[in-house]
This record gives structure tokens, C-alpha cells and sequence, in this order.
């Protein structure tokens, strides 16, 4: 009886982990094609100077969904009090995100030489009070553990997005084509997190709590915005030095590289961030979860790098003109940049659990210093010797990721390199498998678009057996995806 519980509890958690890579691929999915069909369609320079605005709006996502977002999720309060006195603080943070897109709309565009910043950054900063509100319904969700819920609406706003997304481009080729798409996919999931979440704030705010939760939220928006400039910071360099054509050159490489390794590294830290937020709530230690969540990272990273460094070619080839292929050894670079930072990945969910977020933000901001530091000195090189430098820093911020983890909560080093070890022997023999079979089709097949397919239908096979053999050797374990 057990027996069959534990089974029917594992097949659950299995379906919950496919859900989320689902839900988070979506998203990364959406990303992706949307910035294939714009690279195609409009010009690199107009190009540039949206994927510019997209910059500054992610500096309003990461205020928006960090802080107050994290204390939602792991406050020992009351839901009630915590749900009612966070709805309203989210939204301020969200109000004062888009004022200030909105102040700085004209300035950034004489900086950068680029007047088509005006008009999208004030697109951008209408859209953050909702995107705030979508934010607050998610940490209302990851808080009662309903994730199935969440990727649920997730995949569902993604895909809807995507569809309004096309059809505006394919209508009307322009940036501001996809600043629509950005208002609609804003819409959707208003309508969805809302309609799910079910929960509505009401007109009282608790002193307590919010001072409570500002304490609390100071390190973490210190460790998102250091994380920002560690991820964006070299666009904005890219952009002021050169133009925003060399900026959004770099921006394509860097996009297509980190949305394929987030579709296993969001979900990921999302389950991170419920796991080590429900044990500290309830004083429990997290040190095994925590190793588990490491080397599931390093096994999903390692793997999805190895299938897009070998589909990165064709995919360049399929959907751009010949001369984005530059752009090849600077994806591949930035490919196993975004995989190697598997434990870097895991500082703020780690540090927020145990409410010492000032580390994490002194995590964050020696090595965002040595990423900014890095990007000025090599961007003169060229961007692949960019991407390689960047590659370095990320390496040995995990490094320095885990032996804080170790001196924190005195982890099982030598447990944790065994894991590692094991997980790089089936990586491996993906690598091995997955490559020579590609090898094939690339020698047989001419057509790039019958390659790509096949590609991913063999890479999507020796996925599952690669996953199957690290389940079996408890590199990845389904019971971290349960969830209700």
C-alpha cells in the first residue's frame, strides 16, 4: 500500500515537473520565435533599439518580481494579512517601476542616440502597474503551492501571446508590432493569474507586516538589480561604446543561448524558491534539497547546452541571413555561460530561505563587478572573446556559489561532486549520441529545415533516456516537483 502510494506521489510529481518545463518553455519558446521572426523582418539597427527598451523594462521585472514577491512567498503570517498588505505593495513597486521608465524615456534616447526609445520605454513603463499585479497573483500562487495552477496559466499566456504576437508582425513589421505583442501577452495573463488565483486584496494594509517585509526584501532587490547588471549590463556597454546595431548583435547570441538553458534553469529555481521557502517556514533543514537542486541544474543546463551548441548552426542558418553566422562561437560561448551557472542560480532562493539576503547581495555584486569589469575590457576584442571571458566569471561564480552554500549549512561536498560526476558520465553519452547521430542527418540531409525537425526529434529521445538514467542514479529526483 505504501508502495503504490509513493509510486502514485512520484507519477505526480513527475507530471508537475513536466508541467513546469512546459509552462517555463512556453515562455522561452515564445521568446525565441518571436526573435527569430524579427530578426528576419526587421532591420538589426531598429531591431537593436527595441531589444535596448526590452533592457530597461527587465530593470522593472526584476523590482517587480523580487522582494516583496519572495516575502509573499515565504512569510509566516497569516495568508490573509499577507496577501491583502503585498497586493498593494507590489503594485506601488510596479507604479514607481513604470514612472520611472517614463522619466527616463527621453534622456536614454539622446544617450544612446536612439529617438525610437522614447516612444517604446513609454509603452513600457504604461505596462508595469499590471505586470505587477500579474507578479503578486504568481507569489500568491507559488505561496499555496498550487505550481501545477501556475505553469498552467503560464503555458496558456504564453502560447495565446505568441499567436497575437505573429499576427502583429506578420501584419506590421515593426518594433512597435512587438511593443503590442508585450501589451497583449501583459493582458492575457492578467485575465488568467487572476481568474486563478482567485484571492481579492481588500482595502487594508498592515504597518507591521510591510516594514517587516521591506527589512526583508532590501538584500534581495540589492542581489536582482546586481543580478540585472551582471545579465544586461554589457548590452547598455555594447549600446553607449558602439551602437545599438553591436548591442543587439550581442543581445541575439546572449537571447537564443539563455532562453534555451531557461527552460530548465526557471523552473527550476522556482522550485528551489518553494522548497527552501516551506522549510524555513516550518524550521526545517534543506541541505539534501538543496544538493538535489544542484546537480538536477547541472544535469538539465549541461544537457540542453550540448542540444542547441549542436543545433545552433542550423537554427542560426534556417532563420537568419548569412551574416548572422558571426554570431556561431559567440552562442556557443554563451551557451555554456547561462549552463555553468547552475549553483550561481541557486544563491537567492538559498539566502532568501534563510532571510540573510545580504550575502546573497554581496554574492551578486563581486561577481556582477567582475562581469561589468570583464565587459569593458574585451568588448574592443570582439564578442566572442566577450562571450568567453563571460563564460570564465560564470564558472567560478558557481564555484564561489557552493562554497558559501558549504560554510553556511556545511553541505556533503564529496555526496555533491558524486552527483556531479555521474550526471557529467550520462551527459556524455548524450553528447556522444546526440552529436554523431546529428552528424548523420547533417552528411545525408541538405535541407537546414529537415535537419533542425529532425534534430530536435532526436535530441527530445535521447533526452528521456538520458533523464530515465539520471533518475535511476538519483542525479534528479521527481519528489522535488511535487506540489498540490
Amino acid at each position: 500500500m505504501e508502495a503504490s502510494v509513493a509510486q502514485s506521489k512520484d507519477r505526480r510529481a513527475a507530471g508537475t515537473a513536466a508541467l513546469a518545463f512546459i509552462g517555463l518553455t512556453s515562455q522561452q519558446v515564445t521568446s525565441l520565435v518571436m526573435t527569430l521572426c524579427a530578426a528576419s523582418l526587421i532591420a538589426l539597427s531598429d531591431y537593436g533599439a527595441f531589444m535596448l527598451a526590452v533592457v530597461f523594462a527587465e530593470f522593472a521585472t526584476v523590482l517587480i518580481y523580487s522582494g516583496f514577491f519572495h516575502f509573499t512567498v515565504q512569510s509566516r503570517h497569516a495568508d490573509e494579512q499577507v496577501h491583502t498588505t503585498m497586493f498593494w505593495a507590489i503594485s506601488g513597486v510596479g507604479l514607481v517601476a513604470g514612472m520611472v521608465l517614463g522619466l527616463i524615456a527621453h534622456p536614454a534616447a539622446q544617450a544612446f542616440r536612439a529617438p525610437e526609445l522614447t516612444p517604446l520605454l513609454f509603452g513600457f513603463a504604461i505596462l508595469q502597474p499590471f505586470a505587477a499585479v500579474i507578479a503578486w497573483a504568481s507569489a500568491c500562487l507559488n505561496r499555496s503551492e498550487q505550481l501545477r495552477a501556475y505553469f498552467c496559466c503560464l503555458a496558456k499566456s504564453n502560447l495565446s501571446a505568441l499567436i497575437c504576437g505573429l499576427t502583429l508582425l506578420l501584419i506590421w513589421p515593426s518594433i512597435y508590432a512587438l511593443l503590442a505583442y508585450r501589451a497583449a501577452r501583459v493582458a492575457i495573463g492578467l485575465v488568467l493569474f487572476c481568474k486563478t488565483n482567485k484571492i481579492m486584496p481588500r482595502f487594508t494594509f498592515s504597518t507591521s507586516i510591510f516594514k517587516e517585509a521591506t527589512s526583508f526584501s532590501i538584500g534581495l532587490y540589492g542581489t536582482r538589480l546586481l543580478g540585472f547588471f551582471s545579465n544586461f549590463g554589457t548590452d547598455l556597454i555594447l549600446a553607449y561604446v558602439f551602437s545599438t546595431s553591436e548591442s543587439g548583435l550581442f543581445r541575439i547570441a546572449n537571447r537564443l543561448a539563455s532562453a534555451a538553458i531557461d527552460i530548465v534553469a526557471q523552473p527550476l529555481r522556482s522550485f528551489a524558491l518553494k522548497w527552501f521557502g516551506a522549510a524555513a517556514r516550518k524550521n526545517q533543514d534543506f541541505r539534501f534539497e538543496l544538493l538535489t537542486f544542484a546537480s538536477a541544474g547541472y544535469f538539465f543546463s549541461g544537457g540542453v547546452a550540448l542540444t542547441v551548441i549542436g543545433l545552433g548552426p542550423v537554427l542560426i542558418a534556417t532563420f537568419f541571413q548569412p551574416e548572422y553566422m558571426v554570431l556561431v562561437p559567440a552562442f556557443f560561448a554563451l551557451c555554456l555561460r547561462w549552463a555553468l551557472a547552475f549553483g550561481h542560480n541557486l544563491v537567492e532562493p538559498f539566502f532568501s530561505a534563510l532571510n540573510e539576503n545580504t550575502r546573497g547581495m554581496q554574492h551578486h555584486l563581486i561577481w556582477t563587478s567582475a562581469f561589468c569589469a570583464l565587459s569593458a575590457f574585451l568588448a574592443p576584442q570582439g564578442i566572442f572573446a566577450l562571450s568567453l571571458g563571460q563564460c570564465a566569471v560564470s564558472l567560478l561564480s558557481t564555484l564561489a556559489a557552493f562554497w558559501m552554500f558549504e560554510s553556511r549549512r556545511k553541505i556533503d561536498t564529496q555526496y555533491l561532486l558524486k552527483k556531479l560526476a555521474t550526471a557529467t558520465l550520462i551527459l556524455i553519452g548524450f553528447g556522444v549520441c546526440f552529436l554523431s547521430t546529428l552528424g548523420v542527418l547533417i552528411t545525408h540531409i541538405h535541407d537546414s529545415k529537415s535537419i533542425l525537425i529532425l534534430g530536435l526529434i532526436e535530441a527530445f529521445l535521447f533526452a528521456i533516456l538520458a533523464t530515465t538514467i539520471a533518475v535511476k542514479f538519483k542525479v534528479v529526483s521527481p519528489r522535488v516537483f511535487q506540489s498540490r
